[in-house]
């Protein structure tokens, strides 16, 4: 029973060693049916073994992440079963080869006269296994064939895929494909449809794809593209598919208004065509356009064909009909075309380019005027001055055009004035409130001078209007003590009793005549002041406000109850000082005064004489009974102000010539005094 056993395994091993043998054999000649090689050739095994790899390796790549381009969308069976059905034939050529051979040799062979039935049984038995392996072999490479033999699957967790075959993208959903930003399909052919469908399943992706526009495909991430001479209007739509396009050069196409029209829906994009507009052929690189005496032809055809014409600087539209609303929207649509062409204005006719626009003696329809200013896009000024425009039409007109400076004639405060208007005087004319006045400013663009004396507004309520329009000057009435002055008075001395020149002021005889620190205060108006009086009999004592009177070349605050004299230092102006006969202890501001020739400082408290010493400007120092001062100090201002005519003794201190100074007659005049010599 052992024996029975072991001869039975041994059969069946030595059966599937000739099965494995049968079907190497069927590969041999599979090969060497693909390599096209001579059968009948000695190295036929070697050629046709390595031909066997090609095709199986090929497969395997085929069915791996490389396939060649040439097989990879071929099934296997249209390799394989020409390649068996040739085996087979091979195979009966073969088995009538050997028997020929064994034939040969049994007549060679002394004493055999013939094969014995035994080896014919085998060779046919042989010739019938070869036919069922080769015939196995292709049934069994069918089957893997469709068995689904395909492409790689794709990595759910790549962040960028490139497609190379359509085979990558079948029965695909790209469900769980959250990692992927990139998917690149330039290397196939796909339509629009499915790139919409995949951007619905992979809103965070960037899809890259060929863009097919007409009879041309564009990468998607193009900046810039030539669109082929077939691309129409609807072509057009395919422009949505690229996110980086900035110029589409349409200079081969045939450019009408449908196609202009579609362009315009891709603001971002910048187009150049050539285009036909009235009858006339206009190229890209146009600067001029002329359109007079052209074909009927609205501003509204004609702005979407300009679009791809973006070297246009000028139109001449002379003669064309256009109304003056359709040429407003062409100028505002395309700012940096200037559109020739005459206007009519009320009956004139003017150049559109025209800046400016006289119409004071023309017959104005001011209701109508905004329609004839429409056409005239340049315009910068309209003298409007004769017109008898409301505020209402004035205010229509500047609203509509804030551009363009309007001059017009109206009727402010009982009087006649236009807005070119820069001097306005009210003086007597009463003003309830300072907003009333404020109010009609705005028709006064060009003030910068307004007299409100006697208006009836006080000191508060002009300091409202000037803080509002700061480029105005505002004058109006003050009173200083008796005096009343006007703002812009440029010399007060409490000296002049009388009326000072060019109507400054007067001298009312209500009031103080000796003033205190609260009396000056209003003097901070008074920024015009040159020439100003203080001295004689008062009780200042703060002299602060006076800073703010930069103008001051001469300054008298002599008599007085000051000490400190700091504010002095702000004067810049200033020429000549009198301060004598005042509690002053500190005389350094005056080495602040750069411009100070004439100085007056007798009988005051200072002791440090040190600032002084360096003010070589000074002409005249009259320095009478000022006590705490040395005889050497006294010594010492002489030797550092050779050039100076200094006074140390005299009657008083506004005497020993101190009228004699250069410009004591000169304030003295402007005050409306008389010239006494002391």
């Amino acid at each position: 029973m052992g024996r029975l056993l072991f001869f039975a395994a041994l059969r069946a091993w030595l059966g599937y060693v000739r099965a494995c043998a049968g079907a190497l054999y069927a590969l041999l000649f599979l090969g060497v049916c693909i390599a096209d090689c001579d059968a009948a050739c000695p190295p036929a095994g070697a050629v046709a073994l390595a031909a066997a790899w090609r095709v199986v390796g090929g497969r395997a790549r085929a069915c791996g992440g490389q396939p060649r381009r040439d097989r990879a969308d071929r099934p296997i069976w249209a390799d394989v079963l020409p390649a068996a059905l040739m085996a087979c034939r091979t195979n009966e050529a073969v088995t009538e080869h050997l028997e020929h051979r064994k034939s040969n040799k049994s007549k060679d062979e002394e004493g055999v006269d013939r094969m014995t039935s035994d080896n014919k049984t085998r060779m046919k038995r042989a010739k019938r296994g070869w036919r069922i392996t080769a015939f196995l072999l292709t049934v069994c490479l069918m089957l893997a064939s469709f068995a689904g033999c395909g492409a790689a699957k794709l990595d759910p967790a790549a962040e960028a895929i490139v497609i190379t075959s359509l085979s990558q993208l079948e029965n695909e959903s790209f469900a769980g494909f959250d990692q992927l930003r990139t998917l690149d399909l330039r290397a196939v052919s796909v339509d629009a449809a499915r790139v919409d469908a995949l951007r619905a399943a992979l809103p965070n992706c960037a899809i890259l794809w060929n863009v097919p526009i007409a009879s041309a495909s564009f990468d998607s991430t193009s900046g810039e593209i030539v669109l082929p001479q077939d691309c129409s209007a609807a072509d057009l739509a395919g422009l949505r598919h690229f996110s980086t396009l900035t110029r589409v050069d349409a200079t081969a196409c045939a450019v009408d208004a449908a196609f202009a029209d579609a362009a315009a829906g891709y603001p971002n994009i910048a187009f150049v065509w050539n285009a036909t507009i009235g009858g006339v052929a206009v190229r890209s690189t146009d600067t001029t356009l002329d359109l007079a005496g052209a074909e009927a032809v609205s501003p509204e055809q004609v702005a979407p064909l300009l679009l791809g014409l973006p070297l246009l600087k000028q139109i001449d539209c002379s003669d064309t009909g256009w109304s003056a609303d359709g040429l407003a929207t062409l100028q505002r649509a395309y700012p940096n075309i200037e559109f020739v062409c005459d206007v009519e204005v009320f009956g004139a006719r003017v150049p559109a380019s025209t800046e400016t626009l006289d119409l004071s003696g023309v017959q104005v329809d001011l209701d109508a005027l905004p329609e004839a200013l429409a056409l005239l896009p340049a315009l910068t000024q309209v003298n409007l001055e004769g017109q008898q425009a409301s505020f209402a039409q004035m205010d229509a007109l500047m609203a509509a055009f804030p551009q363009i400076t309007f001059s017009f004639s109206f009727e402010l405060f009982s009087r006649e004035m236009t807005t070119q208007t820069t001097e306005l005087d009210l003086t007597g004319y009463p003003l309830s409130s300072p907003e009333e006045f404020a109010a009609k400013l705005v028709y006064l663009p060009n003030l910068t001078h307004a007299n409100l004396s006697h208006s009836g507004l006080t000191n508060e309520q002009m300091e409202q209007l000037m803080e509002q329009f700061p480029d105005i000057k505002f004058v109006w009435v003050i009173m200083i003590g008796a005096w009343e002055v006007r703002t812009d008075i440029t010399a007060f001395s409490k000296g002049n009793r009388t009326v000072f020149p060019n109507g400054m002021g007067r001298f009312t005889g209500k009031g103080k005549t000796n003033f205190y620190n609260e009396d000056i205060q209003v003097l901070k108006y008074c920024t015009d002041l040159v020439y100003l009086d203080l001295g004689h009999g008062n009780r200042i004592s703060d002299i602060s406000v006076l800073a703010q009177l930069k103008k001051l070349r001469v300054l008298i605050v002599s008599m007085n109850k000051i000490v400190d004299i700091s504010p002095l230092a702000e004067l810049k102006e200033l020429e000549c000082l009198e301060i004598y006969q005042n509690q002053i202890t500190d005389i350094s501001p005056v080495a602040a005064l750069p411009k100070l020739r004439y100085l007056n400082c007798s009988a005051t408290l200072f002791e440090d004489i040190t600032p002084l010493l360096g003010m070589t400007n000074l002409e005249m120092l009259w320095f009478v009974n000022v006590r705490n001062v040395t005889k050497e100090q006294r010594q010492q201002l002489s030797d550092a102000l050779p050039d100076c005519n200094i006074c140390f003794s005299a009657n008083s201190s506004g005497e020993g010539g101190w009228t004699g100074n250069g410009l004591y007659i000169e304030y003295q005049t402007a005050f409306g005094l008389p010239y006494k010599k002391r």
